[in-house]
């Protein structure tokens, strides 16, 4: 899939992992890897990634069906958790 898509959302990539390889290959390659801003990706964001916002994902899914929610969730509850629950 990520061979014919314009960007690809990845809420998460194991530092060394193919997840990691393929989004290095895809931005090397010009194309647009999107992912949540977070300490747990900030491999990507050294990769070249760019930040994806909670109206951008809503907007992704929406047209595209593939965000992985239950990610985003949790992703939310932690960021939250971090900043004492204000928003």
């Amino acid at each position: 899939m990520a061979a014919i898509a314009d960007e690809l959302f990845v809420p998460y990539a194991e530092p060394g992992s193919k997840t990691e390889a393929l989004c290095k290959k895809w931005i090397e390659k010009g194309k647009t890897v999107r992912t949540f801003e977070s300490k747990d990706t900030k491999n990507l964001f050294e990769l070249g990634a760019s930040n994806i916002t909670l109206q951008e994902c809503t907007e992704f899914q929406k047209m595209t069906g593939k965000c992985d929610m239950k990610t985003f969730t949790e992703f939310l509850k932690k960021r939250k958790a971090k900043k004492g629950g204000r928003r």
